[in-house]
């Protein structure tokens, strides 16, 4: 069965899916992918790759969403023409981010009866949908309704696929979570390893620097929690982004010793959140929770990418909380401080919590989503 991905770049975390997809029994796969947006994350990862790809010709462009941020949207005229190359059996696409590439896979998918499966977040629950978005509506929501399946991330994103109008039938559930393996592989190859503790309670966020993220709030309960605090305190942050700078000059001005930034990593990330008591997530994303939980350590976060309000059970291994702002996450984290025995309880239920989501699980479920749409040809 040759299966055509069509993704916007390939990103680093993303890879370690195209590899376990393509080493799948009777599976063909090439990812075809666009150029890097420069100054952004959606960047590609550096090859060489454990499987096909192609990185098409690309116009990476950039639209103002009215959110304070862009929309990076690549555009590559030689898509559809890739596809013929190709002939796939079943083209499976990134959600909506990609739209402009998605058109050529869904003329192709059309014009040739080939199935086609959406691959994306859906939708972020509470979070109203930009002027821009409601106009792209009008070229995204044909495409998702005539899908022959869809992944979703998470329950938020397969409830938005039913009100769109897809049958329960076609919409799979596949929880976004990082490659859990390797991970446990990168646990184990630090067992008998010093710990390299920078304070009683260590605190951790990781992944982009950038609005969303809303790492600015995050600095600022920080603050509060050093200030008030009977144990020592530390912040690590690990990830790059255009905001870097800003907040590196926010925790300057709030005063907030022991803040660490540590810039994007792939390696020794680990160590790092073995060293560490609790991850918070302040504003969105989700692929960092799972990492969190493999590695023993208690999340807070709030709505990101979906998959966050499925695997994080608040008081059982962390707090969801879709109304985070400073003076509750500031409550969290100076009650977990002043509670060891609570925080030791939190961490006891983080590890088992991914049972029946980690990345077998992931793959497994992809795998059903294409191979039902190619059984139906």
């Amino acid at each position: 069965m040759r299966v055509a991905i069509f993704y916007r770049v390939l990103q680093d975390w993303r890879v370690p899916v195209f590899e376990r997809l393509a080493n799948l029994p009777d599976w063909e796969v090439k990812v075809f992918h666009a150029c890097d947006f420069k100054g952004t994350k959606v960047v590609n990862a550096s090859g060489p790759f454990a499987f096909p790809t192609k990185q098409m010709w690309s116009l990476p462009v950039k639209l103002a969403t009215g959110k304070g941020g862009d929309a990076l949207v690549p555009f590559s005229p030689s898509a559809f023409a890739e596809l013929v190359k190709f002939q796939p059996d079943v083209i499976v696409c990134e959600g909506a981010s990609n739209v402009l590439n998605n058109l050529l896979a869904f003329a192709f998918a059309k014009s040739f009866r080939v199935p086609m499966v959406q691959w994306g977040l859906g939708r972020i629950r509470g979070r109203a949908k930009s002027p821009l978005r409601a106009l792209a509506d009008l070229l995204i929501l044909p495409m998702e309704r005539s899908s022959d399946a869809v992944i979703s991330y998470s329950k938020t994103g397969a409830e938005y696929f039913r009100e769109v109008g897809l049958d329960e039938k076609k919409i799979f559930i596949a929880t976004n979570v990082v490659d859990t393996e390797q991970r446990l592989r990168s646990i184990r190859a630090e067992e008998g390893r010093d710990s390299v503790k920078l304070a009683d309670f260590n605190v951790l966020f990781v992944g982009a620097l950038e609005p969303a993220k809303r790492v600015d709030l995050l600095i600022r309960a920080f603050a509060r929690l050093r200030a008030g605090a009977s144990r020592t305190t530390s912040l690590t942050i690990v990830g790059d982004g255009a905001a870097r700078r800003d907040l590196e000059n926010l925790a300057t001005a709030v005063g907030a010793e022991g803040i660490c930034f540590k810039g994007k990593m792939i390696d020794g990330v680990s160590r790092i959140f073995l060293d560490s008591d609790v991850f918070v997530l302040p504003g969105l994303g989700g692929l960092a929770v799972s990492d969190a939980l493999i590695h023993g350590v208690p999340v807070i976060c709030t709505i990101g990418d979906g998959c966050e309000a499925d695997l994080i059970a608040s008081n059982i291994n962390g707090y969801f909380e879709p109304e985070l702002d400073e003076e509750l996450l500031f409550s969290r984290l100076y009650f977990l401080s002043e509670n060891p025995d609570e925080l030791s309880r939190l961490k006891s239920n983080t590890v088992g919590s991914l049972e029946g989501k980690d990345v077998n699980a992931y793959i497994e479920t992809i795998r059903r989503a294409v191979e039902s749409v190619a059984v139906s040809r």
